[in-house]
């Protein structure tokens, strides 16, 4: 990570080797789930394994996508970064479907990964944008939207990106870990022709 300036000019030493365990983690199940040994091959295989689960996952009784992470695997491995790096990243809010009581085991489960749009990793995005107009873009789209773009806009451009780039993998780290599944029943939603 040390040959992104940006990155080097806006984290602390210490607030990078946070990012580089999120980037190993965030690799290490890619490269699980795909079986290729070239990391930039295996992310964008992985992403396109997610379009296609995306594609096959809207029917006309709803919508389902399967995350990448185990949700209480990667709240227990954010839970031992640097709280700094994760503030400047993320923040936690209360989840956002309504959840019967018989259905949380702990208030641990009431919570929702969003991503910060005031943090140093935006701080960062804004700086990317200045020569990278696919930042500026993406920078733009989470400030106007408040957050994280959807599942299908960073699938389906990912092949614009080179994964071997620091803040292209860091990116996609980032955007991984905030997946989560969805599973939307329509049923009794749509109108009777």
């Amino acid at each position: 990570m040390s040959s992104d300036q940006l990155l080097m000019e806006t984290f602390s030493v210490k607030q990078i080797e946070s990012l580089q365990s999120i980037v190993a983690y965030v690799d290490d199940m890619v490269l699980s789930k795909t079986k290729t040994e070239n990391i930039e091959e295996a992310y964008h295989e992985y992403f396109d394994s997610l379009s296609k689960q995306l594609e096959n996952g809207i029917t006309k009784d709803g919508f389902k996508l399967n995350a990448p992470f185990k949700e209480q695997e990667k709240y227990q491995f954010l839970k031992n970064i640097d709280k700094d790096v994760f503030n400047g990243i993320w923040v936690l809010v209360a989840e956002s479907k309504v959840l019967s009581a018989s259905k949380i085991a702990s208030l641990d489960q009431m919570k929702d990964l969003e991503l910060s749009t005031s943090g140093l990793y935006m701080d960062y995005l804004n700086k990317l944008g200045v020569t990278d107009n696919r930042y500026k873009d993406l920078y733009d789209l989470i400030q106007s939207t408040g957050g994280m773009v959807g599942p299908s806009t960073f699938m389906s451009v990912h092949e614009r990106f080179d994964f071997g780039v620091v803040k292209n993998r860091l990116w996609a780290a980032i955007y991984l870990l905030n997946l989560k599944d969805i599973d939307i029943e329509m049923k009794g939603y749509q109108e009777e022709n």
